[in-house]
């Protein structure tokens, strides 16, 4: 009998150990590096305004903190090395990914307004001026991406690690088709209807303001447009609002204004607002056109357009 107690004591003490270990949760090391970054998700948008300042900590002091940089061409990878990077061996090239050490290269950590970071207790970074910094000059893509796999020890080995990606939206864009937007055209009133006067104006971010201010050396031009239309004038520029004014459905821009313009891309025609002026002016009446397109990230591309009308 006695044997049977002592059997089901222990498988008891057995049963209850196990029962505490299921329970017991996971202490969190608050000592070890930890890496903030003050946005939702993993990825930001180049030109969203996001707030992207990035926080490393090490309570126990950092010993490492390197940042990988996955570049979207050589062009922007020469533009880094020269840059953020003093150490060759770090250079990013066609078939290697740069590396800002900012603990060893002194020129990196220079890049980012810091001193000596060994041992120091944490850091805060701006990758967001990186990526524009290596953009100025740069031709980029529609899709280009910068991608920092940021790693950190500190001084009794604990690591972490982060990878933020940054996603480029091209900003938009206003073509004049097979014209050159630099050289003034000249043309009869009796011409305008074949006029060249298309524009293919793209905003992968979509359009959400159009502008067009039309300033003229016709008073009697200016006069008209300020009179017959729900417009803006600034001396003797009339500023349209393609998008928030009414009056654009009594003209024929070739395709439909207002809410209807707030799309990737959109095509314009002037003729209909051309021909409209051209008989009200006269000889050598010049006409500008500046267009002002702002996407959803706020980013305007402005353009201008020179008419004469010769007789």
């Amino acid at each position: 009998m006695k044997k049977f107690f002592y059997a089901l004591a222990a498988a008891l003490m057995v049963f209850g150990a196990a029962s505490c270990k299921k329970n017991k949760q996971p202490v969190q090391d608050t000592t070890a590096p930890a890496i903030t970054w003050a946005v939702e998700g993993d990825m930001v948008e180049i030109g969203s305004k996001v707030y992207t300042k990035m926080t490393i900590t090490a309570e126990e002091g950092i010993d490492i903190l390197t940042i990988e940089t996955v570049l979207p061409s050589i062009m922007v990878a020469t533009a880094f090395n020269s840059t953020y990077v003093g150490v060759q061996a770090n250079w990013a090239t066609e078939t290697k990914n740069g590396v800002m050490d900012l603990v060893n290269d002194t020129k990196t950590a220079g890049a980012f307004g810091l001193g000596a970071v060994k041992n120091t207790k944490g850091v805060a970074i701006d990758l967001n001026t990186v990526v524009t910094t290596l953009l100025k000059g740069y031709p980029s893509k529609d899709g280009d991406e910068f991608t920092f796999n940021i790693y950190v020890k500190d001084a009794v080995g604990k690591e972490a690690r982060k990878t933020v990606r940054f996603h480029w939206t091209a900003e938009p864009a206003i073509v004049w088709t097979d014209n050159d937007m630099a050289k003034p055209f000249s043309f009869k009133t009796a011409d305008v209807a074949t006029v060249p006067a298309q524009f293919v104006i793209t905003a992968p971010a979509t359009i959400e303001k159009f502008l067009l201010t039309v300033s003229s050396n016709n008073e009697k031009v200016n006069t008209w447009l300020a009179g017959n239309m729900e417009v803006n004038v600034i001396g003797e520029k009339v500023i349209l609002d393609l998008i928030g004014n009414k009056f654009v459905k009594d003209f024929n821009f070739g395709q439909e204004i207002g809410e209807a313009l707030k799309v990737k891309e959109a095509t314009l025609t002037l003729n209909d607002l051309l021909g409209k002026i051209a008989n009200r002016a006269n000889a050598n009446t010049q006409l500008t056109f500046t267009f002002a397109v702002t996407d959803a990230f706020e980013r305007t591309t402005e353009a201008q357009v020179v008419y004469i009308i010769s007789e």
